[in-house]
């Protein structure tokens, strides 16, 4: 089953947010309405679950030699993930409300994993809340399980925003509220939040869910109150530049106010005293038993060359394959962004198609290269084949792409590594009649 056929298609909210910021009010808000059921617990899914098998995944080549990695056509393990994601959100919701036509479900930490669930869940509603780090900070501190210090708990809700604000942007369903505000005027939060999840509410809905706003639940046992700026009174000069230091930039750029005044503690780096080896005297040997020990040790000297030698090739080698094998994802992916940051800025690009080649160097050769491989029909196909033939610097690799009405067309690469990028891409274009018109070598 595909993503576009997922039963649960555009019914899945996830409340994100750093801990402490009101991911379980928003929540509860959210779930007031008689349409939607939530989640019961933090899943931790898309956090602790699908990301250790993700990265058991390459998308590169079929062929590819990596240890420890397995190739999958991405978007055929993104389809897998959603249906598996799918079975446990349909059997929270036959077990709860089997009427509920919206699932919310709320892992904090999700908040980091935006790209990931997005890519799984493209029809997903995101409800971001974002809370003055600073009362986050003081809340995160207080509990048990928290930081132990203000600077760590900043440090955890920079981290947070700036992860949510990054992927953000590349969501198509993403919506980021204050805390502040929707406290300060909840109805109008309430029904905003509604209002863009489509889900009609008459004023009885309404005022449930005000009435389950005003519940305090989770709330920190130290100060109980539901309120905004509780930092204020609880924040020593110390703490207020301890959070300063670490993510004052963040707290401006989401327009609070920081507070100058707190004092700045430097850190005084650690030493440690050099240790010195006491010198030692050789002993005396007869000259035939100095000749063979070091005879016995130009040996071992050169076994351990020898062994170096094939651990650096074999590191290399790993490395080579890493690099084509992302360079290969991005091909298969379509990130075509991604593709031009993996070519040097004077890589050398040579694209064969049916016998007549063209040739350039530089960035306005790689944006050729791009235009040839989105306009390949081939690379809309699935890889079903693909071999490797790995050298140093450059690895040839064969790969073969099934169409949707079952023609298989061949594509050839020769890629030379340097360093994490590639230096020199010629492409080859099999005469199947499927690549674009060839031109002239340019000169």
């Amino acid at each position: 089953m595909s993503r576009d056929s997922s039963p649960l298609k555009d019914r899945l909210i996830f409340v994100v947010g750093a801990r402490r910021s009101g991911t379980n009010w928003l929540q509860r808000i959210v779930g007031a309405h008689p349409a939607v059921v939530n989640v019961p617990s933090e899943t931790y899914l898309f956090s602790m679950g699908f990301p250790p098998l993700v990265e058991r995944f390459h998308h590169g080549l079929i062929g590819s030699g990596q240890t420890g990695f397995v190739y999958m056509d991405r978007e055929a393990m993104l389809d897998g993930l959603r249906d598996f994601a799918d079975s446990v959100f349909i059997g929270l919701r036959e077990g709860l409300d089997p009427a509920a036509e919206r699932i919310v479900e709320r892992t904090p930490d999700h908040v980091r994993h935006l790209d990931l669930i997005g890519d799984v869940y493209p029809d997903g509603r995101f409800l971001h809340i974002v809370r003055d780090g600073r009362d986050v900070a003081r809340s995160l501190r207080s509990q048990p399980w928290g930081p132990s210090s203000i600077a760590e708990a900043a440090e955890e809700w920079r981290s947070a925003i700036e992860a949510a604000q990054a992927a953000g942007p590349r969501l198509e369903h993403y919506l980021e509220l204050r805390y502040e505000e929707l406290l300060a005027n909840p109805r109008a939060g309430i029904e905003g939040v509604f209002g863009w999840l489509g889900l009609a509410a008459d004023e009885q809905t309404i005022e449930q869910t005000l009435a389950e706003a005003g519940v305090r639940f989770n709330v920190d046992p130290q100060a109980p109150a539901v309120a905004a700026g509780k930092w204020r009174k609880e924040f020593s000069p110390d703490d207020l530049a301890s959070f300063e230091r670490v993510a004052a930039p963040a707290l401006v750029a989401l327009g609070y106010e920081p507070v100058a005044g707190g004092r700045t503690l430097a850190a005084t780096p650690a030493t440690s005293p050099v240790r010195t080896q006491p010198e030692t005297r050789p002993e005396t040997a007869s000259w035939a038993q100095q000749a063979r020990k070091r005879g016995r040790s130009v040996l071992r000297v050169l076994r351990r060359r020898r062994r170096g030698l094939q651990r650096e090739l074999r590191a290399r080698q790993r490395g080579l394959q890493i690099v084509v094998d992302r360079f290969l994802a991005a091909v298969n992916g379509r990130d075509w962004e991604a593709v031009q940051a993996l070519l040097t800025d004077s890589a050398h690009i040579r694209i064969v198609e049916s016998g007549r080649p063209w040739q350039g160097r530089g960035s306005d050769a790689g944006r050729r290269l791009v235009e040839v491989l989105d306009g390949d029909p081939a690379l809309r196909g699935r890889q079903v084949s693909g071999d490797v033939h790995p050298g140093l610097p450059t690895y040839t690799v064969v790969a073969a792409y099934r169409l949707d009405d079952g023609a298989v067309l061949d594509r050839v690469w020769t890629l030379t590594v340097e360093g994490d990028q590639i230096s020199r891409v010629t492409y080859y274009g099999l005469p199947t009649g499927a690549g674009s018109r060839a031109e002239p070598v340019a000169t």
